[in-house]
């Protein structure tokens, strides 16, 4: 699914923004591109959750790596 490989990449980019409100309202915003992507699906809900979990499971592997190297992310 393209839209997962696309949420997941911008996910993997925003887990690396040193700002926390800047990184929580790109977040946001990403959350709700899901849910825009989802409802070309035939069931919107099992498609968001699919997007989020994605989503946020890159996000999370992307602060990992930034935390532990805060110079390169900008911490």
């Amino acid at each position: 699914m393209q839209d997962s490989d696309d949420i997941q990449d911008r996910a993997s980019v925003l887990g690396w923004i040193a700002d926390d409100t800047e990184r929580f309202d790109a977040l946001r915003n990403l959350f709700r591109d899901c849910g825009d992507m989802a409802t070309a699906y035939a069931d919107p809900m099992a498609v968001a959750r699919l997007l989020v979990g994605k989503a946020t499971d890159a996000f999370y592997a992307a602060r990992l790596v930034a935390r532990a190297f805060p110079v390169e992310a900008g911490v």
